[in-house]
């Protein structure tokens, strides 16, 4: 859960677009599956 907070604390300091794209890479890093994923950018898309 950490890491989903520095993602979210490092999108509200970045462009939302540059955001995005950065936390699909390190989804893929970290293994988040793709269901928690989808669910994670509604969130943050939601929360911009």
């Amino acid at each position: 859960m950490r890491i989903l907070r520095a993602v979210k604390m490092q999108m509200k300091m970045d462009l939302p677009g540059g955001g995005l794209a950065f936390s699909l890479p390190l989804g893929s890093v970290v293994g988040i599956g793709l269901a928690q994923m989808q669910a994670f950018r509604r969130e943050v898309e939601e929360g911009l």
